[in-house]
């Protein structure tokens, strides 16, 4: 989509539908267009109320005034991009495991990834799969929100908000869609009107800062 020049005018479209979370992915792309595009999301995130997060990097997050990072169990820690940003911008931590996941809830961390809960070829070397138990067991257990991640779509989405994710973030689904607008909507809508049977009880949580990954929001991976 950045390719083709279609990226920037879906992303506009699909905050004003309903994306609340915007997450920029560019490990692959030269600072020369990752920075341009930054500036592009950070305008129209903020033009329309949503939340923009950066992947990987502190200082670029800090370049384009995002409203937080998004960090892996290998990239830097929440404390030393704590530092960087101070105490008022997001940082989430992707865990795969029960042990990255309590660790993560005496950490400076607003919000917690888990998976990937199926296959997924965004990564090259992805984490091995998670399924859904550990979903559930992170929804019961976390103070923190939990943000399901890996191989989403909108074919196998119920049976992660039956495990009791109400946040997801997609990458694929969307951005190798025929119709990507149609399918970010499809997303959001169905996720507002999950009505959960026996689902599992999430932990009370102090309530979430407005910006933050809270409630039935998407997340949307921007594809770099």
């Amino acid at each position: 989509m950045l390719r083709d020049g279609t990226f920037l005018p879906f992303l506009e479209k699909a905050v004003v539908s309903g994306v609340r979370i915007v997450q920029l992915r560019g490990k692959s792309l030269p600072e020369d267009v990752v920075v341009p595009v930054g500036m592009h999301v950070r305008r129209l995130t903020r033009a329309h109320g949503a939340a923009f997060i950066v992947n990987d990097r502190v200082d670029l997050a800090v370049r384009l005034e995002a409203d937080g990072v998004h960090l892996g169990q290998g990239d830097a820690s929440p404390e030393e991009a704590r530092s960087e940003l101070g105490p008022g911008r997001l940082i989430g931590l992707s865990t795969h495991n029960r042990r990255q996941i309590a660790a993560a809830q005496d950490r400076p961390v607003d919000y917690i990834g888990v998976g990937p809960v199926y296959s997924t070829t965004t990564k090259e070397n992805p984490d091995p799969e998670v399924g859904l138990a550990l979903i559930e067991w992170a929804c019961r257990n976390s103070a923190l929100p939990v943000v399901a991640i890996g191989g989403i779509t909108l074919e196998n989405l119920e049976p992660v908000l039956r495990a009791g994710a109400r946040n997801v973030a997609v990458v694929s689904a969307i951005g190798r869609s025929a119709d990507p607008l149609a399918t970010t909507r499809a997303f959001i809508r169905r996720i507002a009107a999950f009505q959960p049977k026996n689902a599992p009880e999430p932990r009370e949580t102090a309530a979430p800062n407005p910006a933050s990954p809270g409630g039935t929001d998407l997340v949307r991976e921007c594809p770099g």
